[in-house]
């Protein structure tokens, strides 16, 4: 009989009511569809002695190879909390140098790498459910793990330490992860600020606020957003007391974004003005090189906005490339044009290296 047939046969059949009908009912069926022979008296050693540091014990099953235990099955009756039993399980295959241990009701079997150097609860690297898991991934879990000539070459343990190595990394992801997102909502950076800009004004034709995004990033409620009060408010002196501001006293211009000066593209310097200039001088020097095959940026597309058009209408602040007749959404803020730009680039399959921006600060 197959190993699938023996799930079979155990999914269909009645629950075993004790430890030792399970043993004989389930386990020593699966030990033979896995290659093993549980009568031969020596490849599968029932109630195994094993040498421990405080005296001695049994352990329900051994496997055996040709001088040593390759893996150890410790059985309970089926409705036990296997979770009780860990550290036994784990004592007895670690005090007789085995890599591989299941602890098993028949129906629910958990596999540890017991000489692992990571706490007990971090030595299991699966647990298989015969009642419920699909039989074809069982089948195979059994066989890579427990299987005859899985042990005895050491593929199983191998493989064992690769899938212990992957939970570990997930578990890892799983605590890390959310502190890194809660970190990045609380102090968003520029580029997150700039792409949720971007993306909701490519669904909802609205650009919020950067001020507006980082309250949503942080799970307050949205501010309005209202023209700056022109009235200078009250300043504080240094003694803490309130004066009125000097109305003799010149007002500061506030701070304004970078603003272009020029770029350099494949090594050929061109002036500009404005932002907008860099994405349609970036666009018609890739028209100039590749003729009809600028037709592909046609294919670049928004959520809700085509990146270009032949269409003037299906874009906003709509600009020609040369003699292309495709027309370009230029409507983005200075972030987005750099980036859209660099994308423009890669799309033919040049480096974003190759575009260089001068700006200045006023």
């Amino acid at each position: 009989m197959s190993l699938r047939d023996v799930l079979d046969t155990v999914r269909n059949g009645p629950t075993p009511p004790n430890e030792e009908t399970a043993k004989f009912q389930i386990i020593a069926p699966v030990l033979q569809g896995l290659g093993w022979d549980p009568f031969s008296g020596t490849e599968v050693l029932f109630e195994h002695p094993v040498e421990t540091a405080k005296g001695g014990g049994r352990v329900d099953i051994a496997l055996r190879g040709d001088r040593r235990s390759v893996a150890h099955i410790e059985m309970k009756a089926p409705g036990k909390n296997l979770n009780q039993y860990v550290k036994q399980a784990l004592g007895y295959a670690f005090d007789e140098g085995v890599h591989i241990c299941a602890l098993t009701t028949g129906l629910e079997w958990k596999l540890y790498l017991p000489r692992e150097a990571v706490p007990s609860d971090q030595r299991l690297f699966t647990t298989l459910r015969l009642e419920h898991d699909p039989v074809d991934q069982l089948a195979e879990d059994l066989e890579t793990f427990l299987g005859k000539q899985n042990l005895l070459s050491g593929r199983s343990e191998r493989r064992a330490k690769e899938v212990l190595k992957a939970r570990r990394q997930a578990r890892h992801l799983n605590t890390k992860l959310p502190e890194i997102w809660s970190r990045m909502k609380q102090g968003p950076d520029e580029k997150l600020v700039e792409l949720f800009i971007e993306r909701a004004y490519e669904e909802l034709n609205l650009r919020p606020t950067a001020e507006q995004v980082k309250a949503v990033l942080r799970g307050s409620k949205v501010p309005t957003a209202t023209p700056s009060d022109p009235t200078k408010p009250a300043v504080r002196s240094r003694r803490g007391k309130q004066e009125s501001p000097d109305p003799k006293q010149k007002r500061r211009s506030p701070k304004r974004g970078a603003k272009i000066e020029a770029y350099e593209l494949w090594g050929e310097l061109h002036e500009a003005s404005t932002w907008k200039q860099l994405l349609v001088g970036v666009a018609e020097a890739l028209y100039q090189r590749h003729g009809r095959g600028f037709d592909r940026v046609l294919d670049l597309q928004g959520r809700k906005h085509p990146y270009a058009s032949r269409s003037e209408d299906d874009v906003r602040a709509a600009k020609v490339v040369g003699t292309s007749g495709i027309y370009l959404h230029t409507n983005l803020s200075s972030a987005m044009i750099k980036r859209r730009s660099n994308e423009l680039l890669e799309l033919f399959g040049y480096s974003a290296e190759d575009l260089r921006v001068e700006t200045r600060t006023d």
